[in-house]
């Protein structure tokens, strides 16, 4: 019993009429090979699947066609054309880099080169994952790309063409293939099932288009795969890729998203219970939320048209069934934490926890921008108390006695409900406890600045421009970016200022948020309490002159 060739050799393409997604390089190459304006040196890079190893075959098919035609496509049909489909022509030399990458086998190359083809016009060395060779192998190689006999072509495919020698690369004509549109995969799979006499449905194709990210192999392979447990009658089924690939049914998904635009934690912890018993990756139930949000997002801002024509009704349905009064920032914030979720499974943390913890995130973005129309649940008040997290924070809460500037008249103790502006030494003390959250080291860098207000805005000033600085460089602008967003929302603006040029006038203080910087002692101590007891701090008096820089 002879063995079942996989799909994505099966239907391998034959023409670079058949080729796609990569219609660029193809015209190219196609001009070069009927105008007989080949160079002797080429460079295929791109990610993995994308059909730079196919396209090398066909151009050497192409090269060494007996009757080829005039728009440089191969017969299929003379001596040379069918040794290349059988894998048998003796001018065709494929070699993999990643097992054959020392010295010894390019040295056996540059002795092989010198000798005439036997079967076509060319001899062709396709080098597959040329990243690979040693830096000697490319020594050795180079001097073959500098002065390569007439009859000789090489070809070069790598996924990572940064680990190639800039001086090997400058002797190749460079051609980038990139990753294929899910339009297009799922397109080349519904031609290739219909040759096989497979049904299928449609929502099946665009999930495994998706999940091939953007590379034609791994989808014909993952549709492989799946076609050998389906059933033969019914073929690929929604339902049966969605469970192969570890995605969620569109129920649970549904129910998945209303519960996290809901005000309902319990229902949310329901759901997700459904998720966890169904034995669902983690990181695709992340991916899917994410999808089914920006696809909602798109559905509602630019319509039907922005979402593929065979969930064009589910997204319909849930939107429908979504609060309209969810503002974009939310659906933003709300992806961003599921981004931020994805990124924190690569670092060791449980992922259940992680991901629990982003839909519990979400759900506090989409869940809290309306008010639902439900009796609320009767419970004993419970009372949790809340210590500041650092004396900087004791500070902006509990000013010191007699240090100036640190009190508001009476009259801007209590604003109105109507003003955004609610006490900004309360409110910014809430930016600073979600700041050390996230990172310490920039609350090191807000702790002794002092916060004005200037109507709409607010003004954060920082007595050295270096601090100022710092705190609008990546990563620390993002974490305060993020902390004061949560706490003032999109209504209320902020500046960031420094030296005493920029200082507001006096009488516009709202709340110094810590002590004088010029007090070491205080300093060494914040300090500490963010850094740990462990650090070292040298503190040197600073002289007449730095004091006079200084102010």
């Amino acid at each position: 019993m002879m063995a079942r060739q996989a799909l994505y050799r099966l239907y391998r393409p034959r023409r670079f009429s058949e080729v796609v997604g990569q219609d660029r390089s193809i015209t190219v190459l196609q001009a070069a090979v009927s105008q007989d304006r080949l160079t002797h040196a080429y460079c295929f890079s791109g990610p993995r699947g994308t059909g730079k190893t196919s396209v090398a075959r066909l151009l050497a098919k192409a090269v060494n066609c007996l009757n080829r035609g005039s728009e440089g496509e191969p017969c299929l049909v003379c001596a040379s054309c069918l040794a290349m489909e059988q894998g048998a022509h003796l001018d065709v030399i494929e070699i993999d880099a990643a097992s054959n990458r020392g010295i010894d086998e390019i040295r056996e190359i540059r002795e092989r080169v010198a000798h005439l083809p036997v079967m076509g016009r060319m001899k062709v060395y396709i080098i597959d994952e040329v990243h690979m060779l040693t830096n000697d192998a490319f020594n050795a190689l180079l001097k073959t790309l500098e002065e390569p006999p007439a009859h000789v072509i090489f070809i070069l495919a790598t996924t990572e063409a940064h680990k190639v020698p800039l001086t090997v690369l400058s002797r190749c004509q460079r051609y980038q293939f990139g990753r294929l549109e899910a339009k297009t995969i799922q397109e080349r799979l519904a031609l290739v099932l219909d040759a096989e006499g497979q049904p299928y449905e449609p929502g099946a194709l665009a999930i495994i288009a998706e999940a091939a990210d953007g590379a034609l192999r791994d989808a014909l392979s993952l549709a492989d795969q799946i076609l050998a447990m389906a059933d033969h009658d019914q073929g690929l089924l929604e339902s049966t890729v969605r469970e192969f690939i570890g995605g969620l049914d569109q129920g649970l998904l549904e129910r998945l998203v209303m519960a996290l635009a809901g005000p309902s934690l319990e229902e949310l912890l329901s759901q997700v219970a459904s998720v966890w018993e169904q034995g669902r990756d983690v990181r695709q139930v992340l991916r899917d939320v994410a999808e089914s949000l920006r696809d909602v997002l798109m559905y509602r801002t630019l319509g039907k048209g922005a979402v593929a024509t065979y969930r064009r009704d589910f997204y319909g349905d849930l939107s429908a069934h979504l609060p309209a009064e969810i503002s974009k920032t939310a659906w933003f914030r709300a992806l961003e934490d599921l981004t931020e979720a994805e990124s924190r499974l690569k670092g060791g943390f449980p992922p259940r926890l992680v991901a629990e913890m982003a839909l519990f995130k979400v759900q506090q973005d989409l869940g809290g921008t309306f008010q639902p129309n439900v009796e609320p649940i009767s419970a004993p008040p419970i009372e949790v108390p809340v210590e500041p997290v650092s004396r900087a924070l004791k500070d902006t809460l509990s000013p010191k006695v007699g240090s100036p500037n640190k009190v508001r008249p009476a009259a801007a103790e209590a604003p109105s409900e109507e003003s955004p502006l609610a006490p900004i030494s309360e409110r910014f003390a809430q930016v600073l406890e979600q700041v050390q959250k996230e990172r310490p080291s920039t609350l090191a860098l807000l702790q002794y600045a002092e916060v004005f207000e200037a109507g709409p805005r607010i003004v954060i000033w920082f007595q050295f421009p270096a601090h100022r600085d710092l705190i609008t460089g990546s990563p620390h602008r993002e974490v305060f970016e993020s902390a004061f967003r949560r706490v003032y929302g999109e209504q209320i603006g902020y500046d960031l200022k420094a030296g005493d040029a920029e200082r507001p006038e006096a009488e516009t203080i709202s709340k110094t948020v810590g002590p004088s910087a010029r007090d070491p002692e205080e300093l060494a101590s914040q300090l500490k309490e963010v850094f740990g007891v462990s650090v070292k701090i040298s503190h040197t008096p600073p002289s007449a002159d730095d004091d006079a820089v200084g102010q």
